[in-house]
C-alpha cells in the first residue's frame, strides 16, 4: 500500500509500510505497545508524557500488525491548522 493512499474516511494517509510507521513513531519518541488484555489487546504507541501502555518489541508489534491485517492511518504534517503530531489510528486494511 502506498503512503499516499487516503483512507475511505478521507482524513489522513494510510500505509502498511513498516519503515514509515517506525519512522513516524521514532520522530515522536513513541514506543510500540499493546493495550488491554486477551481479545481486547490492541496496538498502540506509548508516548513518554502520556498514558503508558505495555511496551513491546518492534518485531512483536509488526507481527501483530500483519496478523491482524491492519493499516496505519496518520494525519499528514502539511495539513495547515491541524495539530497532527500525534494523530494516528490502526484500521482494517480492507477499509482503506
Amino acid at each position: 500500500m502506498s503512503e499516499s493512499v487516503s483512507p475511505a474516511s478521507g482524513h489522513g494517509n494510510a500505509t502498511t509500510n513498516h519503515e514509515t510507521i517506525r519512522r513516524w513513531a521514532e520522530q515522536r519518541n513513541a514506543e510500540p505497545a499493546r493495550a488491554g488484555a486477551g481479545a481486547e489487546d490492541v496496538l498502540r504507541f506509548s508516548f513518554p508524557d502520556s498514558d503508558r501502555f505495555r511496551v513491546v518489541s518492534w518485531t512483536e508489534f509488526f507481527a501483530a500488525f500483519e496478523r491482524e491485517g491492519l493499516a496505519f492511518v496518520y494525519q499528514p504534517e502539511e495539513d495547515p491548522g491541524v495539530d497532527s503530531s500525534r494523530f494516528y489510528k490502526f484500521v482494517d486494511r480492507a477499509t482503506v
